[in-house]
């Protein structure tokens, strides 16, 4: 079907367009249960003005946004007073957890390393416990909210011998869904 176009002469014709985002939008961002669903998306559309209410042209497509986020190395530490059943003070521990940067795409190595010192308490550590955890809140405009937390990945490591320290360093590399 070839249409009679007023303003171009046949051909094909390209028509550049571009538009910067936002600071402050939220990420793509899809999450289903059998009994909720969250969904953040964005679609561009291009339209071509019709020549008659009958003729309309149009495509789309979705975009996917990912966060901005300041990559860069987290350190975490605390401290504990470490008593035992009746009250006793056995010490203190302190640990401290890093991470090469904050923020992680799909299927990348995520690194950590755990320093726990026990040098100044006189309680063993009997193990630690290293898991991924992700936390979903849902809320309406109404107000309304919900929430999901799934462990996606746990793991048991040995502890620390009280007078000594030690490092863990913990390498995670792929997480399957539950």
């Amino acid at each position: 079907m070839i249409y009679q176009c007023n303003n171009f002469p046949p051909g094909q014709y390209s028509f550049p367009f571009s538009f910067k985002t936002f600071e402050g939008w939220p990420a793509s961002f899809n999450y289903y249960t059998p009994a909720k669903k969250g969904v953040i998306s964005y679609h561009m559309v291009a339209a071509i003005e019709p020549i008659s209410p009958q003729f309309q042209i149009q495509g789309g497509r979705e975009i996917i946004l990912r966060e901005t986020r300041l990559v860069q190395g987290q350190m975490k530490e605390s401290n504990g007073s470490i008593t035992s059943c009746c009250c006793i003070n056995k010490g203190i521990t302190t640990s401290r957890m890093s991470f090469a940067k904050d923020g992680y795409t799909p299927g990348e190595l995520v690194q950590m390393i755990i320093e726990v010192d026990n040098t100044q308490c006189t309680a063993n550590i009997n193990t630690i416990t290293i898991s991924v955890t992700n936390q979903v809140t849902l809320r309406s405009g109404q107000g309304a909210s919900t929430s999901d937390s799934r462990t996606f990945f746990t793991k048991v490591v040995n502890g620390v011998p009280a007078g000594s320290a030690y490092i863990v360093k913990f390498r995670l590399s792929r997480v399957r869904k539950p």
